[in-house]
């Protein structure tokens, strides 16, 4: 065998704690390898991390999830709930009230976690995990895991929506009866995952000076296909996210163009987004995409009730200045998947002065 053997660390139980804080570990420690410039634990991106992680050499059934800002163990059937620091990168951990920070780094596909500063075993040492494709751990918390909680939560009856963040531990509210000062307020604070489906939080009331800054203390209770909780009586769904196409749309304005020698374009509106347009000559004969600059992205989430988007164009003959609204609505079956380029035109002067998007 190689003379250098790493162990897994794996999280033990509140029992085992005088031996070895959070992890059952080896006993041999061998010489930390460093990373680039002399650091040990060299920056990496943090999706290298994430996923399901297992003891690689299978002497214990020891687990480790990494979703984005959280980190949860399971060892012997039993989660643990701590964070994930991808600036370090590290995995933290609370137990009997000690910190345990585990400083992370990627070797050859392996995860590797080394000893935590609060360890008082000298025969502590780094360890391996391996990528692994399911989480099979339910334990004491039913398959639950802090960041369930995430997301914009709608209590049906009277249209609230809160939208909640484990990161933050507050719930803002979106929509509801409450006035329009309401919004992007914090009708939830200090959202704390406890065990289980179960969370705690300051539920706040808004008056007509602002929201509470005083909460009163309620319990969150999800159901165990995560799609709806209680508090109390009341009942909230996760709303689930509508995903929208998006079309690429670059305009033109040729002031050498039929009617247009006197027009000024000052302002296009498309879908409600102020969009820009490029200035076309004899020698740019269109708009195009080939730059951010160059072209817009607007999303069905802007489509009008006709299921059209809007186009305003603010523009001045003269010194007249003059709005012309939904006078060339935009179809998106119309639309490609690619580069969709239109021009003002202006229509005979004789017939008004109005001046609106055609499709090139």
């Amino acid at each position: 065998m190689k003379n250098r053997l790493r162990k897994i660390i794996i999280l033990s139980s509140i029992m085992m704690i005088s031996t070895c804080v959070l992890f059952l570990v080896s006993c041999n420690k061998e010489p930390q390898q460093n990373g680039p410039n002399g650091s040990p634990f060299p920056q990496l991106s943090a999706n290298e991390m994430l996923g399901i992680w297992e003891r690689a050499d299978g002497q214990a059934t020891t687990y480790l999830k990494i979703e984005g800002t959280v980190a949860t163990t399971c060892n012997n059937g039993t989660e643990t709930v701590g964070t994930f620091d991808s600036s370090v990168p590290s995995v933290t951990f609370v137990v009997n009230g000690t910190t345990h920070e585990f400083k992370m780094r990627m070797e050859q596909g392996l995860l590797i976690l080394d000893v935590p500063p609060t360890s008082t075993n000298p025969n502590h040492v780094e360890t391996e995990y391996h990528k692994y494709d399911t989480w099979p751990c339910g334990g004491s918390n039913g398959g639950f895991m802090a960041t369930d909680i995430n997301g914009n939560w709608e209590h049906i009856p009277s249209g609230t929506i809160v939208e909640i963040s484990s990161a933050s531990g507050n719930g803002i509210y979106k929509a509801g009866s409450a006035p329009s000062g309401a919004i992007g307020g914090n009708s939830l604070t200090q959202v704390t995952y406890q065990s289980g489906g179960n969370w705690e939080a300051l539920n706040h009331i808004y008056y007509s000076t602002g929201w509470s800054t005083s909460g009163t203390l309620v319990n969150l209770v999800m159901a165990s296909d995560k799609k709806t909780f209680n508090i109390g009586t009341a009942v909230y769904t996760k709303q689930i996210p509508i995903s929208y196409k998006t079309y690429n749309i670059a305009v033109g304005y040729n002031p050498n163009d039929p009617y247009m020698s006197d027009i000024n374009v000052n302002d296009l509106l498309i879908g409600g987004v102020s969009c820009g347009f490029t200035l076309l000559n004899s020698g740019v004969t269109s708009p195009d995409c080939s730059s951010s600059n160059s072209f817009y992205v607007i999303s069905e989430s802007q489509l009008k009730y006709d299921g059209r988007f809007d186009v305003v164009v603010k523009y001045t003959i003269g010194t007249d200045p003059y709005v012309w609204e939904n006078g060339s609505r935009i179809d998106p079956a119309e639309l490609t998947s690619t580069c969709n380029t239109y021009k003002f035109i202006r229509g005979n002067p004789s017939f008004g002065k109005v001046v609106y998007l055609v499709k090139m």
